[in-house]
């Protein structure tokens, strides 16, 4: 069996080479590597045409910088595996990923097959490190159709959405990239793809190995300098959703109420408040609201960008009311400690005193009875 990998690359130099390899180097060896570069600007492309004269393997296929969501749509159409594993090249496989999975994959039938993911963050402590190794560890072992796995995903985020971790079977995964969308933009490339994918899906088994590495902290999304130009290109997504509303209301009757229903209201809703999360929480300070506002304005209607900003709002105060809470408790845990260690202070205060006392009469004692033996030795040496 041939198992395709789909690798977009775009601008990862630092990290091409150790990612090519961990794929180059797999235990199982019937592969077909399908790199696409997505008009990098560093030495990317030259890196991935040595690696395919090194190896007849891989294929390597470029184009205007489109965006993983496009790129993708091209290495799935070149794809001519039974089934599609999607790899970031900024990460990197164990030795027998590929082997593992061709294994489970002989004896078990599935459309999608969910493995496990480590997250290596650069980020020490960090909070959405923590979150990513629980979220994209699914514990649901298996799902049957396109409705249940819609519903774990995007309403109860039982599973994760993004596509790596996933190995799809090819003939869904190009009917799910066919029916996309051709428009470029910069996020939730995975949020919409996953949907079409579980559109075509209808078997979903999980896999419990931990056997891909993805590396936290070094993406777009943990980028610290963000501009006002970054959130521009963020809310393209709104064009991603209206390609996806779109599939959706020609194909209702395949899709079905529950697929509308998420896709029509859920997703959207998501997609406002991921643009809204974007603009309070990471763009500098200096930059006029009035400024996102507008732009963001001009993608959906004002009244959903409200009710966003509103749910932040009450989200917001939540959370601070919820860190109030833990200050009280912490505080009256404070004072409950303070008032255990004064008793405890004057417990041994009192213990402090009674040895002491004791100490006195143990030295007293002492003497008398070092003056008795004195006197004892002094009437025995008269005696004689």
């Amino acid at each position: 069996m041939t198992l395709s990998i789909v690798i977009p690359v775009y601008n990862v130099e630092p990290f091409l080479r150790e990612g090519i390899n961990s794929v180059t180097n797999q235990s199982y060896q019937d592969l077909d590597i399908i790199c696409v570069n997505d008009g990098s600007t560093d030495n990317g492309l030259e890196i991935l045409n040595e690696f395919a004269k090194a190896d007849k393997r891989i294929r390597v296929f470029s184009q205007e910088n489109s965006g993983t969501y496009i790129a993708r749509q091209v290495g799935v159409s070149k794809a001519i595996g039974e089934y599609i594993l999607f790899f970031d090249p900024d990460d990197w496989l164990d030795l027998h990923t590929c082997e593992i999975i061709a294994s489970f994959i002989n004896t078990n039938d599935a459309d999608i097959i969910q493995y496990g993911i480590n997250i290596d963050s650069t980020i020490e402590g960090s909070v959405t490190a923590e979150w990513l190794n629980s979220w994209l560890n699914s514990e649901i072992n298996s799902l049957k159709g396109s409705n249940s796995l819609w519903e774990k995903s995007f309403i109860e985020q039982k599973i994760a959405w993004n596509l790596i971790g996933k190995v799809v079977r090819t003939s869904v995964a190009k009917q799910a990239f066919n029916a996309q969308g051709k428009y470029c933009f910069s996020t939730l490339t995975d949020y919409f793809a996953a949907f079409y994918v579980f559109a075509y899906a209808d078997t979903y088994l999980r896999l419990n190995q931990r056997l891909y590495h993805y590396r936290h902290g070094v993406g777009v999304s943990s980028k610290k300098d963000v501009t006002i130009d970054d959130f521009q290109k963020s809310i393209r997504n709104f064009k991603g959703l209206a390609d996806l509303h779109d599939f959706v209301n020609r194909n209702a009757q395949f899709i079905g109420e529950t697929g509308c229903r998420i896709a029509l209201n859920d997703m959207k809703d998501y997609t406002v408040n991921n643009a809204i999360f974007f603009a309070l929480n990471r763009l500098p300070r200096t930059i006029d609201p009035a400024e996102w506002l507008s732009l963001l304005s001009q993608e959906t209607d004002p009244t959903n960008i409200l009710k966003a900003t509103v749910h932040h709002y009450y989200a917001v105060k939540d959370s601070l009311s919820n860190l109030q809470q833990q200050i009280r408790e912490t505080n009256e845990s404070i004072h409950r400690l303070q008032s255990e260690k004064d008793v405890i202070l004057k417990e041994l205060d009192k213990i402090s005193a009674k040895n002491q006392k004791h100490l006195r009469q143990l030295r007293v004692c002492i003497i008398i009875c070092s003056l008795t033996i004195i006197s004892i030795i002094i009437a025995i040496i008269f005696s004689l």
